[in-house]
């Protein structure tokens, strides 16, 4: 029973010790004066995880015997053959179909346990006939035996978007992560025939999540670490000990407002078990609660997995740093550790100097490890930026080494260089910075073919590079793989902000190099990216959405929201009513907001979509400036949507700060319609 308010005026916070997950909340007042009146908000965050995976066809494989329909075409085109990289074998077709072509069909995933299942990614069929679903249902069971469809929202049962065309991927995100072991989709209509490749991705569930918001302390309150998970080289006494270090804990009933270790030298320290990996930015700390007792100087050290050596926080140089600490036992001291953030499961703070005696109380700050695919998914590096050493001939590019290609026709299911020697690279240009995170490849699709080992460079312009380190002074040397279709990810200890990233051969197979890969990672300035249109951190009404010119009600810009679908005559898109230059869309935040992107969205259906546009932005909806990405005072135009491509993220190389903003389509084929997001947070934008 918690305790409530001291008068009409008082406000009350209370964190809990441990916090849940739901979608429902409950407040039950047992005491009151007067009569009971209340006014409430709930602290928290929506849920993210940062160590989402593929749950059918990736490391928790599903085995084809769990992978269950209502009927098959024929024994080549069985459910097995929906796995979301199937491709025609023979005569095995690259989908699951059913014998019949009708509303009622399913197909079926049983997992070994239970699942938590936060997107749905769906195919079509790979080869040459144009079959694929457009519309679907999603249902669960925790038994195989009562279903629940997925609704959203509550009470209307969901109607997910399939796809466009056979072979780009569409990822639907659950609003609601749903718990269960058994998951069906039932195809509501479709292109030509039901055929389908399917992949759930999400986490195994361990029966309590863990949330994380942009900016956590990681064991304090947000991401709440058991006293189990927090150690120490010593301690004084057991009323002493690592599980007293929390920041603001105070003596108590005898036990001690701070850890204090059992001897006073150099080689004591505490440990903190994150529990899984996260990127730490800082640590704040504090001396002992009421005696003079605190830490002035101190190191830290990380480890990615319990399997790894211990690395140092080291400077440029390579020296270990040393963080100076507190002046007194009550205030606290915050020293930034990483900018772009320290990827790490386990941090060890190393005290060195200190006043009275070592006592420390602490905290860790950060943020969830965000990783999208920064080539080949949303984020979408154009063929021409993509570059190599050299390359076998013109259906040998580097363009071919996209994690996702196969074979077609002549083009090669992988980049080859023209020499097979070690030192041939392979090279990405993103539009704008990114912190690269993880680096994932496979050989050739179509050979055996594959690199054993290699290095990555990186570079801010393209001509001065840096070898990535790991520990510091040490060019870090990375597994690759030892077959041409099994994935080896590799993650980076210390994540890296680049503009330009280059893989750089150093081993390969007997049968010569061939490679396909992605790199993941976010935006630089953002641990999580904020949609700020219709966000579920951020929804703005209808009237805050305004437009040039509207084709008739039902194409008006309320109808521009990123993923709205077409519906009851409404249309999914906006579509103004002249096709000229000097249209535009707007949305007004209110306030000011620093803008980091923009995502386009082709209209829903009728795949029309903005092939070119610019942006503007205002203070005070009256004085509009057109953004630049260069100094050169050119207004920079964008490259919009493709039909390959119906959804594209742009990330500004230089953010701004702006009440409201305009997307300003360029008409290319005496058409436009677009659904968007601006891309951002509250507040004025900070490089």
């Amino acid at each position: 029973i918690f305790e409530g308010n001291l008068n009409s005026s008082h406000v009350r916070k209370r964190y809990f010790m441990e916090g849940f997950i739901a979608r429902a909340i409950r407040l039950h007042p047992t005491e009151w004066t007067g009569s009971i009146a209340i006014r409430w908000e709930v602290l928290g965050c929506p849920v993210r995880f940062n160590e989402r995976e593929a749950l059918v066809s990736g490391d928790a494989y599903v085995p084809d015997s769990r992978m269950t329909a209502s009927s098959v075409y024929d024994e080549y085109t069985g459910p097995e053959r929906a796995r979301i990289d199937s491709m025609r074998e023979g005569e095995y077709r690259g989908a699951w179909s059913p014998v019949a072509n009708e509303v009622g069909q399913w197909i079926q995933v049983q997992f070994d346990d239970f699942m938590t299942v936060q997107t749905v990614t769906t195919k079509g069929r790979t080869e040459e006939a144009d079959e694929w679903v457009t519309l679907y249902e999603l249902h669960s069971s925790l038994d195989g035996v009562t279903w629940m469809p997925y609704m959203e929202p509550f009470g209307t049962v969901k109607v997910f978007s399939g796809n466009v065309d056979t072979d780009t991927p569409v990822e639907n995100l659950l609003t609601a992560p749903i718990k269960a072991k058994y998951f069906r989709v039932y195809p509501k209509s479709w292109h030509i025939y039901i055929c389908l490749r399917i992949e759930f991705h999400g986490w195994h569930y361990s029966g309590k999540e863990v949330q994380l918001c942009t900016k956590i302390g990681i064991f304090g309150v947000d991401h709440y670490l058991s006293d189990g998970r927090l150690n120490a080289s010593s301690q004084l006494d057991d009323f002493h000990g690592a599980n007293r270090s929390r920041l603001h804990e105070t003596t108590s009933g005898g036990m001690s407002g701070g850890w204090v270790p059992l001897t006073m030298d150099d080689q004591q320290w505490i440990q903190l078990d994150l529990k899984l990996s996260l990127e730490v930015t800082s640590l704040v700390s504090q001396g002992h609660s009421i005696r003079d007792e605190w830490v002035t100087k101190y190191t830290v050290s990380h480890r990615l997995t319990f399997e790894d050596n211990f690395q140092w926080i080291t400077d440029d140089s390579g020296e270990i740093m040393e963080f100076e600490a507190n002046e007194n036992r009550d205030g606290k001291v915050e020293n930034v550790l990483s900018g772009p953030g320290i990827l790490a499961r386990v941090i060890r703070i190393h005290p060195i100097e200190h006043h009275g005696a070592v006592s420390m109380r602490v905290e860790l700050f950060g943020g969830c490890v965000l990783q999208e695919a920064l080539i080949s998914g949303e984020i979408f590096v154009p063929d021409e930026r993509m570059t190599a050493s050299s390359q076998y001939d013109d259906n040998h590019g580097p363009e071919r080494a996209r994690f996702d290609t196969v074979r077609e026709g002549v083009l090669r299911g992988g980049w080859c260089p023209a020499v097979n020697i070690p030192g041939e690279w392979i090279q990405v240009e993103f539009d704008a910075t990114m912190s690269v995170q993880a680096i994932k490849t496979r050989g050739r699709q179509d050979n055996q073919q594959w690199i054993e080992s290699y290095i990555i460079h990186f570079s801010d312009d393209g001509v001065d590079w840096e070898d990535y380190q790991e520990p510091y002074g040490t060019t870090k040397v990375f597994e690759g793989n030892t077959d041409h279709n099994t994935t080896v990810i590799q993650s980076l200890h210390s994540p890296v902000r680049a503009k330009f990233v280059r893989l750089i051969i150093v081993t390969f197979s007997p049968n010569n190099i061939g490679m396909r890969f992605e790199i993941l990672g976010c935006h630089f300035s953002e641990y999580k990216k904020t949609e700020l249109i219709s966000g579920v951190d951020h929804y703005l009404p209808d009237d805050h959405l305004t437009a040039s010119s509207q084709l008739d009600d039902a194409h008006g810009p309320n109808r521009s929201r990123l993923h709205e679908p077409a519906s009851s005559g409404l249309s999914g898109g906006w579509v103004p009513r002249h096709m000229d230059n000097n249209q535009w869309i707007q949305v007004d935040f209110g306030y000011d907001i620093s803008v980091t992107g923009i995502i386009i969205q082709s209209q829903d259906r009728k795949n029309i979509s903005v092939s070119e546009f610019y942006v503007s932005y205002s203070d005070d909806l009256v004085t509009w400036t057109n953004h630049q990405e260069s100094d050169d005072n050119d207004t920079t135009v964008f490259h919009g949507n493709t039909e390959e491509s119906p959804l594209k993220i742009i990330y500004f190389s230089v953010g701004f700060t702006a009440r409201a903003v305009r997307v300003h389509p360029i008409i290319v084929n005496d058409s436009v319609a677009m659904r968007w997001e601006v891309i951002g947070s509250p507040g004025l934008f900070i490089v």
